[in-house]
């Protein structure tokens, strides 16, 4: 093929890159607000390391084709990049309200001697509302009350619960 026949065939191309980034953008929508995971994003980084990143390095010497695949390794590599950073922020918002619930079922502790029976009796008096953990799909659970009460949610759906335990004082990672 000639090279002015490669360049046709890599222009052509160009409407492949648009729906890369159509694709990355509904990627990132549904790994984070429907998954509540990065999972996708991580086989996404997989192509990307294995495959993309290596074939745009060897067609340094082919500029369209270079363009094609870097355009591509570019933008999955922001897809990742969003992907996990949304992760973490989500998993902090989810800390940060969990010791909102952690001090407000304190409070209901010292005030009334035994722990709330639910979490919706905290509300208004404690809280003005349960809040979710994050962002993302997923509750708080609150088991065992009053004898022995743990606040949940999970960080790494549908794995990696985090359970408080306000007798014990300490997080325990379920699984």
């Amino acid at each position: 093929m000639s090279k002015a026949g490669k360049q046709d065939k890599y222009q052509r191309y160009k409407g492949a890159t648009v729906i890369s980034g159509l694709a990355a953008v509904a990627i990132f929508i549904f790994d984070s607000f429907m998954m509540g995971s990065p999972g996708i994003s991580m086989i996404v980084l997989l192509y990307l390391v294995f495959y993309l990143i290596p074939l745009s390095l060897m067609s340094i010497r082919n500029k369209p084709r270079l363009k094609y695949f870097g355009y591509k390794a570019i933008i999955y590599t922001i897809l990742v990049a969003a992907s996990l950073g949304f992760h973490a922020y989500d998993i902090s918002l989810a800390e940060a309200r969990s010791r909102e619930i952690i001090t407000a079922v304190d409070k209901f502790y010292q005030e009334q001697g035994s722990y709330p029976g639910a979490l919706e009796n905290l509300v208004p008096a404690y809280l003005p509302g349960i809040p979710k953990p994050r962002l993302g799909p997923g509750a708080f659970y609150y088991l065992g009350a009053p004898e022995n009460p743990h606040l949940m949610y999970a960080d790494f759906p549908p794995f990696g619960r985090k359970s408080w335990s306000f007798t014990d004082r300490k997080w325990i990672t379920i699984d």
